[in-house]
């Protein structure tokens, strides 16, 4: 998956103000920090998945209503989670842009977040083969989605993730 990071500074500071906020549980200010960082990335998820390529349903190219050489269906059948199976058709990739969270709840690196860092969140195309509808292979050309959303959003998410917050950790001073 392509996911490149965005810093930013200054979050040892908010952690402590959270701190003493929360008097010590950093639990409730960690999930003010996601909430804001969800809703902040929400745009940049929409662009990312409305540039997301989807191939043309079956019956327009000759090569996606031909059967391989047992008469399976060229169109790829994989095992589900839920032990079922699953037909991925055109629009397969533009389903799999996701965003992820996670909330670092014991304060020590695990797999999902590394060191000391308290919240994370992911966007991107969670396939196997994104990287090569992103970059292209020797055969096939480059479609990029990931990138320019990138590209075309992440400024703009930074600002509206310190408006957001702020507005979240004033409504939360009031309350207590």
């Amino acid at each position: 998956m392509i996911s490149p990071d965005v810093k930013i500074h200054g979050l040892r500071e908010m952690e402590r103000q959270l701190r003493k906020l929360y008097s010590g549980d950093l639990l409730a200010g960690a999930k003010v920090i996601r909430s804001a960082l969800m809703s902040a990335s929400l745009p940049m998820y929409r662009a990312m998945q409305a540039r997301a390529p989807v191939a043309p349903p079956p019956g327009v190219r000759q090569r996606s209503t031909r059967r391989g050489g047992k008469g399976t269906p060229l169109y790829r059948i994989r095992r589900s989670r839920r032990h079922g199976l699953v037909e991925i058709r055109p629009g397969y990739l533009k389903m799999r842009v996701r965003r992820r969270s996670y909330i670092n709840r014991t304060g020590f690196g695990n797999r999902n977040v590394r060191g000391r860092e308290l919240v994370k969140v992911r966007l991107g195309a969670f396939t196997p083969y994104a990287y090569m509808v992103e970059t292209g292979t020797g055969r096939a050309m480059a479609q990029p989605f990931v990138r320019p959303a990138f590209d075309a959003g992440h400024r703009a998410t930074v600002d509206r993730f310190a408006v957001l917050l702020g507005k979240r950790l004033d409504k939360l001073r009031r309350t207590r």
